[in-house]
């Protein structure tokens, strides 16, 4: 009742209205007298000369004319079985009818009273959920590392059923989750990195071979220049000994005092070409060396 408390609906209880042991009675017992044995002997007695037949086609038309009335008889007992049982249903359609009005009065009732109780549990929920927000706030502030981090709140935490402990424990399980997923990454990123870092450095190494073996191709080419100070000019011998598989080519330019001689010479031999090389120079005022590719 508008306006009630809970002391008034006490007072108001003690003195309602007792509910009826038997709110609804039968008067007078129905006396139904239920003929379904002579029924079905009836029912038979039509359909025995049909067991087994065999219909030719000149009796087609009759027994078409028979089929139907097998279906009148059908419709008959139909119609004798429903009008008893509308006979029957019709007070209890009227108990259910004033059952259901008396049960909208409950139910308009609870109606009211859970609109009511609904705008308190939704002011509380929203409270709860406030004191969550804050809760999940707290607890990131605590790892700066998460400052982008966001953990949206559960249904289940804004009830009030839920403890503010056991959310806690919740959301520091989902934190703890999200840091092991940012070490694993950053591993990762470090892993990358200390791959790309080896590749670079065996890139800077095979670089500086290169350029070593550039360096050692360069120190076997030395400038050709003429003498200036009128001084004897020493000629090659037009031709050496060589080993087996290798040559030597004697040009000769119109400058009588200096010559070209290309040499080859395998792989084993590089040592001590270089230093027969080195021992020519030393001898002459002037040499130069250049590696043919």
């Amino acid at each position: 009742m508008p306006g009630m408390g809970c002391r008034d609906i006490e007072r108001h209880n003690m003195s309602q209205i007792a509910f009826p042991e038997r709110p609804v009675r039968i008067l007078s017992n129905a006396n139904i007298e239920i003929l379904f044995e002579q029924v079905e002997k009836w029912a038979k007695s039509l359909c025995e000369k049909y067991v087994g037949i065999i219909i030719s086609e000149d009796q087609v038309k009759a027994i078409r004319t028979e089929m139907a009335d097998l279906n009148k008889h059908k419709s008959t007992l139909k119609a004798a079985c429903d009008s008893v049982v509308k006979e029957l249903s019709s007070p209890i359609e009227k108990i259910r009818g004033e059952q259901k009005r008396i049960e909208s009065i409950f139910e308009s009732t609870y109606a009211t009273l859970k609109q009511q109780v609904d705008c308190i549990a939704d002011a509380e929920r929203q409270k709860k959920e406030e004191a969550v927000v804050a809760l999940i706030k707290a607890s990131l502030e605590k790892h700066p590392g998460l400052s982008d981090f966001t953990i949206d709140v559960q249904k289940k935490w804004t009830n009030k059923t839920t403890s503010m402990k056991s959310v806690q424990a919740d959301v520091d399980a989902i934190i703890v989750k999200r840091l092991d997923e940012l070490k694993i990454k950053e591993l990762e990123e470090q892993k990358r990195a200390a791959e790309k870092e080896e590749e670079r450095r065996q890139w800077v190494e095979q670089a500086r071979e290169e350029e070593k073996k550039q360096a050692e191709s360069k120190q076997a080419q030395i400038p050709l220049t003429p003498p200036t100070d009128g001084a004897e000019k020493k000629e090659a011998p037009a031709t050496e000994p060589e080993p087996q598989g290798k040559s030597t080519t004697p040009v000769s330019h119109s400058d009588a005092t200096t010559m070209q001689i290309i040499v080859s010479w395998d792989a084993s031999a590089d040592h001590e070409i270089r230093s027969l090389l080195r021992k020519v120079r030393e001898m002459a005022s002037s040499f130069a060396a250049r590696k043919i590719d």
